[in-house]
């Protein structure tokens, strides 16, 4: 399993991994505690949700990873929102 960013969502979700015996890669930028950022997104992975009501800045049409090489996902079968908190 690899988990991208060590911030608290990140951290949970390795955990998780972890306790249910899977072999875990935690990709950090900076020191796990240190600069920690929440993501502003909504993820809809059941398609259930529909476009969020308030606070959208727009739909992720893109998912971008890089690592050694840099991959890049459509975002076609996922409806994944980027939102305003403050909104």
């Amino acid at each position: 399993m690899a988990v991208a960013g060590g911030g608290p969502a990140g951290l949970y979700a390795a955990l998780e991994g972890i306790k249910r015996g899977m072999q875990v890669t935690l990709f950090e930028k900076y020191r796990i505690g240190d600069q920690i950022n929440c993501a502003e997104g909504i993820f809809d992975f059941l398609n259930q949700l529909g476009r969020p009501e308030k606070g959208v800045r727009h739909k992720v049409e893109n998912i971008l990873i890089e690592l050694d090489e840099t991959y890049r996902f459509k975002n076609i079968a996922l409806d994944i929102w980027m939102i305003d908190r403050a909104e």
